[in-house]
């Protein structure tokens, strides 16, 4: 009765959990990409949930690289850069498929005969992914890449010059150069952090101050392409067709921020985990560069959580007083009680005054913390408790 009892609890649980749904978008010219029935699909926008224990949309697709998601998780997140969590927990990561043609649609989602380039959402052109704002249904495709303009075929367009070619400022033009990457700090950036004005001074002024669009997060890049200069000069009565651009087809623009090494985030960790006792902590795992914003940092032990294999120290990363994230570093103990094993037989050295005494005993008990070792000696059933020795020796003294 009770084993039925129980079981009528967790079937009640099962049919009481529903599975969460985030609304994400693709913010660029990359798409999600799916499986469904063993064909590939690819989708602007999609209501993701869970699908047979994986992450997928709610059609049924499921997402390609396959994500398992756990039965019960209440809450479904995805970041900027397409990592994918579950109740704070990372599961993975979406990939992002990008084509030179527009796929064809069906049923929803699209299809394509052309192989995709994939890339991580954030890197060069690929976009990003947005979550929590997008359309509930998959929405149109994106126009896909913008032509190259050219004078002989375009009439009344911009002239523009060969990113390869030096570039000379006729009489009476407006020469822009377009710089191939750039850093910005403020919420918008203007033509003159992007490009080089060559122009009336007065003139170039103007247009050197003209606001040209928001600045990506930190890690995003935003790519700015030459139809948009066009138009933003444009705006100002100036007739493209006086205008000479140089540079890349395509301006990249990103935050300016700094970086915080896993170096740093470790030596913060052991820093922490000494103040609560445990010393000689270290920490062998690499781990990536993080970008943060410009201004005073600082690295700060937030909690520090002591197991019995390895220590998990949250490091938060703190820019004029404000957090911006946090990272949590793995940190194992190189004290010589580490490579004592329960149950193993280790020689014993007993210390009282000026005599020692050598003898073996049998570890029950290792204290990764402290440091503390307790051995049996097998003759005596004495238990005695000592500290480790560099030579895997326990010394005990009285």
């Amino acid at each position: 009765m009770r084993f039925l009892a129980l079981l009528t609890l967790v079937l009640a649980s099962v049919v009481a959990w529903s599975a969460p749904t985030v609304s994400v978008r693709v913010d660029g010219p990359g798409y999600l990409r799916f499986t469904r029935d063993g064909r590939t699909l690819y989708a602007k926008a999609a209501d993701l949930t869970v699908v047979e224990g994986r992450l997928g949309e709610k059609g049924g697709a499921k997402t390609v690289p396959a994500l398992e998601i756990a039965a019960g998780v209440r809450r479904i997140d995805v970041a900027l850069d397409g990592t994918v969590t579950t109740d704070g927990r990372t599961v993975g990561r979406l990939v992002l498929a990008v084509f030179s043609a527009v796929p064809t649609a069906e049923d929803g989602l699209f299809s394509s005969a052309v192989r995709p380039t994939l890339a991580d959402p954030g890197e060069g052109d690929t976009g990003v992914v947005r979550s929590g704002n997008g359309p509930k249904v998959a929405p149109i495709a994106s126009p896909g890449p913008v032509p190259t303009v050219k004078p002989d075929i375009m009439a009344g367009a911009a002239r523009t010059t060969s990113p390869n070619k030096p570039v000379k400022n006729a009489d009476g033009r407006i020469l822009i150069l377009l710089r191939d990457k750039s850093e910005v700090e403020a919420k918008t950036f203007t033509l003159g952090e992007i490009a080089e004005i060559h122009a009336d001074p007065a003139l170039a002024g103007r247009l050197g101050s003209s606001e040209i669009g928001e600045t990506p997060p930190i890690g995003v890049e935003r790519i700015v392409d030459r139809n948009r200069i066009l138009s933003r000069v444009k705006s100002f009565g100036i007739d493209p067709t006086t205008v000479d651009l140089g540079g890349p087809e395509k301006a990249r623009v990103v935050r300016k921020g700094q970086q915080v090494t896993h170096e740093q985030f470790v030596e913060a960790a052991v820093r922490g985990s000494e103040l609560k006792g445990l010393a000689g902590m270290e920490s062998g795992a690499p781990g990536p560069v993080m970008t943060v914003p410009m201004g005073d940092l600082e690295l700060v032990c937030e909690s520090v959580g002591a197991g019995t294999a390895e220590t998990m120290v949250t490091v938060g990363v703190y820019v004029d007083g404000r957090r911006f994230n946090c990272r949590t570093v793995k940190l194992k103990s190189n004290a010589p009680a580490t490579r004592l094993k329960v149950g193993s037989i280790v020689p014993v050295h007993v210390t009282h005054g000026r005599l020692t005494v050598e003898t073996k005993g049998k570890v029950t008990k290792v204290d990764l913390a402290g440091g503390a070792v307790t051995v049996q000696i097998p003759d005596t059933g004495a238990v005695l408790t000592g500290t480790a020795r560099p030579d895997g020796s326990v010394e005990v003294r009285s």
